[in-house]
């Protein structure tokens, strides 16, 4: 989590955009508390968590396909901050260059976040 926000906001876009829209701070931190759960909550070794972790992913993807594969808080920052608001949320996804291959927006997502709910369904069922 501390390195996907150190490289998010090490990127001077991010960095100009906190400086001149001080509140957009607290929702880019959020958000990605937030992603950082979703991909990796599965870690965390408690059944109740991991039962939150399937249905935070669910709740997710849902919402994703109910909103044409975009995430609300992306399109708030992207617009606050004067980005495209094609650009995504810049992870460590982002940072790798994975977010900018042809298919990502199509199934990057849902490949990445099913693989998260597979672990978790696997962790429950190993308890």
């Amino acid at each position: 989590l501390l390195g996907e926000i150190i490289v998010d906001w090490m990127r001077p876009a991010t960095w100009d955009c906190v400086f001149n829209n001080p509140h957009i701070a607290t929702t880019i931190l959020l958000h990605h508390v937030f992603n950082a759960f979703l991909l990796f909550g599965w870690l965390i070794p408690s059944t109740a968590v991991r039962y939150a972790h399937i249905l935070t992913v669910l709740f997710t993807v849902i919402y994703w396909k109910w909103r044409y594969n975009r995430c609300d808080l992306t399109v708030y920052v992207n617009r606050t901050c004067g980005w495209n608001l094609d650009e995504p949320f810049y992870d460590l996804l982002a940072y790798v260059g994975i977010k900018h291959l042809p298919l990502w927006n199509e199934l990057g997502h849902y490949i990445v976040i099913i693989v998260s709910l597979a672990m978790s369904v696997l962790g429950i069922l190993r308890t």
